[in-house]
């Protein structure tokens, strides 16, 4: 063996690791790939240089298993010409999941909708308990004083992100919590990244590009931007619909 193959193999060309990173959620309500495609340009239209081959997870809890399977590398496909990448699906069912993988496609949140439980014996009844006493869950922030400059992303994992200085345009703040700029915002904020959607986005002076709470999000058009601009706001999400207004 040659000296050049000998130092190759003892050295580890990869280190495999787990982590979390926050993604677009696209929930699928049909599989016509016409109005999914002319439906993708609408949204676009609004913020065309928005998104840079962002990654992608398509949600199939509002489909279900009634309607065919999607087509899923014509969907990549049409997200891709928008700078979207396709990376998976969540909540699949059986055979949409297997679809799925078939084109290269992962498995997110398990992938396949849980099977129903088969029914179990009543339990046997016993003596009322005493309620227990409520247990106090804290949940760690991260705090940054210096401003986040355009091109950088600061994460808060399992908990809320405090922002005491500006977000530049280009800059991206997430948090699996809530999300607190005590600044001025002109890039985007994603609270909630891990699905939580009693988090909520607070802002001192409103210029974002992008607001995002557990994977619904609003890009700021022209309209809104003049409506909220430079005031103080506050986002959440009602009915899964993404709510930004004015505080006093």
């Amino acid at each position: 063996m040659s000296k050049i193959a000998a130092t190759a193999s003892d050295t580890p060309a990869f280190d495999l690791k787990g982590s979390t990173f926050p993604m677009l959620i696209l929930y699928l309500y049909s599989t016509d790939l016409s109005a999914i495609e002319q439906q993708v340009q609408a949204r676009m239209l609004s913020a065309p240089d928005l998104f840079s081959y962002d990654p992608v997870v398509l949600d199939m809890s509002k489909l279900g298993n009634q309607q065919e399977t999607p087509d899923y590398a014509a969907i990549r496909t049409i997200l891709h010409s928008h700078k979207l990448v396709l990376v998976g699906v969540a909540n699949a069912g059986e055979e949409h999941a297997e679809a799925a993988q078939k084109v290269g496609l992962g498995l997110f949140n398990g992938g396949v909708l849980t099977k129903p439980r088969v029914a179990e014996p009543a339990p046997v009844e016993e003596a009322p308990q005493p309620p227990a006493e409520p247990v106090a869950i804290s949940r760690v922030a991260r705090i940054i004083t210096s401003p986040v400059r355009t091109g950088q992303q600061i994460y808060a994992k399992g908990g809320d992100l405090i922002v005491l200085a500006p977000v530049s345009a280009g800059a991206e703040v997430l948090a699996d919590g809530n999300i607190h700029v005590y600044a001025s915002l002109r890039g985007r904020a994603l609270a909630g990244a891990r699905g939580d959607e009693s988090a909520r986005i607070f802002i001192r002076s409103m210029e974002a590009e992008l607001i995002s709470i557990a994977g619904s999000y609003k890009a700021i058009n022209e309209e809104l931007s003049r409506e909220m601009h430079g005031k103080a706001v506050q986002a959440y999400l009602v009915d899964e619909q993404l709510r930004i207004e004015v505080m006093a």
